[in-house]
Parts: C-alpha cells; sequence; structure tokens
C-alpha cells in the first residue's frame, strides 16, 4: 500500500512573500518524517520557489476544488485568497484542514491556528488551537545560547514591503553603536544605508542568521516564533494588520518587545535600548524558549491526523528547557527509591553535588540537552540527552504522581524525535535499561526503540536504539492507523 498523499495548498511570490510556504514547510516536513507523501499545490516565484527546490518537495498548479485529490490524501490550506466556499467544497471531498491567522475559521475538517489569540470555530470542525502548534522548525532549538549584545539581525519579511522598516530599525541599531548588523532583504537597500557595520542577504537561509545573531528586529510574522524558538531576545514590528495580533500577544508574554508605533528610528529607539540591557535580555531570551519549544510542527501533525481519522486530537505535553530552577524537583526525583533502583548509581544523591552536576551539564550545550516536559504549568518529568559520539543516549524520569498514565513513553517518543529533527548531525537516539525494568523496557518499545546491535555496557543491562528511519516506519502505528 502506497502512503497516503498530504497536499498544501498555499501561494508565494516576491509580492506576497514566502511566509506560507515556509510556515507549510515545517509541517509539510513533520509529515514527510513519518513517512507521508507531500505535493505542493499553487504558484510558487522568487524566494517560495527557492524554498521549496531547496526542501526536494514537488509543486503542481492547484486543483480546482471540484477536482478532488486522491483517496486517502488530505489538504492543507494556507491562503488569504481562497474563497470559504472553495475550502468548503474541498472539504466535501477529502479531508481538509485551514491554516488561520484571523479570529474566525472557516468550516472544513480542521482549523490549525497557532497564535496566542481566541480563534471561533464552525460546528463540526476540530479546533487545533494554541502556540504549542507554531510551525518553526526544530533546528532553532540547536540555536539556543547565551545572548550578548554584537551582533543584530534585522528581517523585515520576504516581499517589497519593509524597506522603510529595514531603514528605521538600522538607524536605531546605530543609534547605540557597536554592533555587526545583517540586513536578510530581497530588495536592494538604500545607498544611504551601506558601511562597515553592514551585510545583506537574501531572506532564506535564516536559520544560521538566527543561530548568529544576539539580538534581532523583526516583523511580527512567522519569524518572530523562529527568535521565540531559539532565544533571540527580539523587537517585533507591525507590518501587516494580520501581525498586530502576534506582536501585541508576544510583548504580552515576555516573548519580545514590541515597536513603538508605525516604523520609524524613533519607534525602535526604546526598544533598542531594553535589547541592551543585560537583565532585559537575558529574560526574553528565556521566555521564549519555554513559550515556544520547536516540537509544534510535529503536534500539529499528529492533531491534524487524528482529526482526519475522525479521532480525539492527543493531549499536549511541552518541552522547555531545564533551567537552575529546576534543581530541587529534579534531586527529589532522582532520590527517589523506585528511580534509584534502575539507576546505573543507586546511592543517594548529595545536594551540593547535584547542584555543580547541573551547573555544569547546563553550561554545556553542545554535550547535554535537559528537557522538563509539562502539561500546562505541570511539570511530569525531565528528559536527559548525552551527545556520545555521533549519537544521543536519553535517560528519562517520570514524576511519582504522573506514572502509570503513559506519560514516560509520550516523553521518551517525542523528545526523541525533537532531538533528531534539531540536531542533524546525530545519527540515533541509544537508551540503557536495566533488565530488571520491565515497565521502562515496555516504554521504549512502544515509544519505537529496538535492540541495538551494539552491546550494552554491563550485562544486566540492555542497549536501545532509535533512529530516523525506524521513526518514519513506527509514526502509522504511534499515530493509531491512517487519517
Amino acid at each position: 500500500m502506497s502512503p497516503p498523499l498530504v497536499s498544501f495548498r498555499c501561494d508565494g511570490d516576491d509580492r506576497i512573500g514566502a511566509g506560507h510556504v515556509a510556515r507549510c514547510l515545517q509541517l509539510a516536513k513533520a509529515f514527510a518524517a513519518g513517512g507521508y507523501d507531500i505535493v505542493f499545490e499553487g504558484s510558487f516565484r522568487g524566494t517560495a520557489a527557492a524554498l521549496l527546490e531547496a526542501a526536494g518537495f514537488p509543486a503542481r498548479p492547484a486543483l480546482a476544488a471540484e477536482e478532488g485529490g486522491p483517496a486517502g490524501s488530505g489538504v492543507i490550506v494556507d491562503s488569504y485568497s481562497i474563497a470559504d466556499a472553495e475550502i468548503e467544497q474541498m472539504s466535501r471531498d477529502r479531508p481538509t484542514a485551514v491554516i488561520c491567522d484571523g479570529s474566525r475559521g472557516p468550516r472544513a475538517t480542521a482549523v490549525l491556528s497557532y497564535h496566542l489569540g481566541e480563534v471561533a470555530v464552525e460546528p463540526q470542525t476540530v479546533a487545533i488551537v494554541g502556540v504549542d502548534y507554531a510551525l518553526v522548525s526544530p533546528e532553532f532549538m540547536a540555536a539556543r545560547r547565551d545572548r550578548g549584545f554584537g551582533r543584530a539581525l534585522v528581517s523585515m519579511g520576504g516581499g517589497h514591503a519593509g524597506i522603510d522598516a529595514i531603514v528605521a530599525a538600522v538607524q536605531a541599531l546605530r543609534e547605540v553603536g557597536g554592533l555587526e548588523i545583517f540586513v536578510a532583504a530581497v530588495e536592494p537597500l538604500p545607498a544611504t544605508l551601506a558601511g562597515a557595520d553592514l551585510q545583506t542577504g537574501a531572506v532564506r537561509g535564516l536559520r544560521e542568521r538566527i543561530a548568529w545573531a544576539d539580538v534581532a528586529l523583526a516583523a511580527g510574522g512567522t519569524t518572530a516564533y523562529d527568535l521565540a524558538c531559539a532565544g533571540v531576545p527580539a523587537v517585533l514590528a507591525v507590518l501587516a494588520d494580520n501581525q498586530r495580533l502576534i506582536v501585541r500577544t508576544l510583548g504580552r508574554a515576555g516573548v519580545a518587545v514590541p515597536s513603538c508605533g508605525e516604523p520609524a528610528a524613533s519607534a525602535f529607539a526604546a526598544p533598542v535600548r531594553r535589547l541592551a540591557e543585560p537583565d532585559s535580555r537575558a529574560g526574553l531570551a528565556s521566555a521564549g524558549p519555554r513559550l515556544v519549544d520547536g516540537y509544534g510542527a510535529f503536534r500539529a501533525r499528529d492533531a491534524l491526523v487524528a482529526a482526519f481519522s475522525g479521532r480525539a486530537i492527543p493531549p499536549i505535553l511541552r518541552y522547555r528547557p531545564v533551567t537552575m530552577a529546576d534543581a530541587d524537583r529534579l534531586l527529589s526525583w532522582r532520590n527517589e527509591q523506585s528511580v534509584r533502583r534502575w539507576s546505573r548509581s543507586t546511592a543517594v544523591i548529595r545536594c551540593q553535588d547535584h547542584l555543580r552536576w547541573l551547573w555544569r551539564t547546563l553550561a554545556d550545550r553542545r554535550r547535554w540537552t535537559l528537557l522538563m516536559a509539562q502539561r500546562g504549568a505541570e511539570p511530569l518529568g525531565v528528559v536527559r540527552f548525552e551527545r556520545i559520539g555521533a549519537a544521543a543516549e536519553i535517560s528519562v524520569t517520570v514524576d511519582p504522581a504522573a506514572r502509570g498514565a503513559g506519560n514516560g513513553t509520550r516523553m521518551i517518543r517525542e523528545a526523541s524525535e525533537l532531538l533528531l529533527a534539531a540536531f542533524p548531525e546525530v545519527c540515533g537516539v541509544t537508551a540503557e535499561v536495566h533488565d530488571g525494568n520491565v515497565r521502562s523496557l515496555a516504554a521504549f518499545a512502544r515509544a519505537g526503540f529496538s535492540e541495538s546491535p551494539a552491546p550494552s555496557k554491563a550485562p544486566e543491562w540492555r542497549s536501545l536504539v532509535l533512529d530516523r528511519t525506524m521513526l518514519r516506519a513506527t509514526t502509522e502505528r504511534w499515530l493509531g492507523g491512517r487519517p
């Protein structure tokens, strides 16, 4: 049986920008990682066409609504120009979801909105709503680091609009002084901006520049969520009506600083001075990853598969970075008797030793990744990855009060999928589990892990492994069947 097909109905060119295509790409990659076939339907030119070509997804002109699609397929619409009536017709022929930026979604199988505002959804339409579904690349998780104030990124979108905002942003940054500035732009910049402190380049490939940047000045579109996930302190500007809600709500959440009014140097001046303050910058840098964890595209995929199949969408676990504020909770979990019983070291860990270990671990991002799994504001457990060569070894601890409900299995599966998507250089996730820990062995098996051909570190331990091929092969079983 051939894999199910998911069609993405969107458009992109230098007039409307590449934002619709960029966020659909993240969802398409999540579906492809689960073994689905992908096709983009619409009109694609300029940056949008280049993004599709780089991703390797086929594109074709859009089918008329009445033409439908192949049996078993679903369609995801991300467009401001497709009428609600046409979307309703699509949903009669095959499962149809709409990515929605406004306050009301059309009648369809499902509506996906990852902004922080309220969205009204038609009866019988599944609402997939909330920032936990933000369609950002998981690779932005790998860009997290301590941010100074030496390099600034200016990104005001991929269309013709935004040149005035770029000029204003650069002027405000130069008033502070001492910054290297990179401007992502399609259009040539005014000659008056030229200077030794400024570089410019095409808007594609922002991932490297977001990792490079200490701070950013950006339009309040999809890039705002990328910056939040990476932990880049940002000033956000409103360049289109649909960005007002994003800028306002991310500002209220403490993730970014809204610009003061219409784009002008004066509108950016005070917010840029806030970015120059170390305490303010640190607060913004930590707030972003707490809100946008990088797993949103996979959550959206799983929710859409459920909606297309008529099943309830899965509950949400969020994966935020561990901080020193979690030290007491982690120590309590680690010293719990049932955890020590199956650990390599069964001794009780002293508080001072634990604090020293946690400080060193959080400081070494190239070797360690520690994620706190939460349901809402409630911590459920911690996932620890240690990079060993080309692999990452996983260790999971679940709060005793949260055991027996499948949380451990979900943490293993989802955190492993997130890590492999965030770090392409990691070839697989390994685990060492004691032979007697039957519950843990069963959880890893349900999450898709298999016995590793490599020997375990001790006779009474089993070595398990999960790689990207195994993830694809087990996604259908994990999600409960085909849509």
